[in-house]
């Protein structure tokens, strides 16, 4: 922000703008990984996947995100 405010550039074309900082969480890299699911619950997964029209990692990685945001 320090930067900003001095940079001539910045303060003749951002008369009347205000400056935010917002915190956000950017997406990482995708990993791979190796888990164990009763077969009918993987099942299940799947056929729910579909329907919402999702890969099966999309789906697990939706639903693991929901819970985070609910548990915290």
């Amino acid at each position: 922000l320090t930067a900003l405010q001095r940079d001539k550039s910045f303060q003749r074309d951002a008369k009347g703008a205000v400056v935010v900082a917002v915190d956000v969480d950017l997406p990482g890299k995708s990993v791979r990984v190796n888990i164990s699911l009763e077969e009918h619950l993987l099942e299940a997964i799947d056929r729910a996947a579909g329907s919402a029209g999702q890969s099966r990692s999309a789906f697990l990685a939706d639903a693991a995100q929901r819970r985070i945001k609910s548990a915290a």
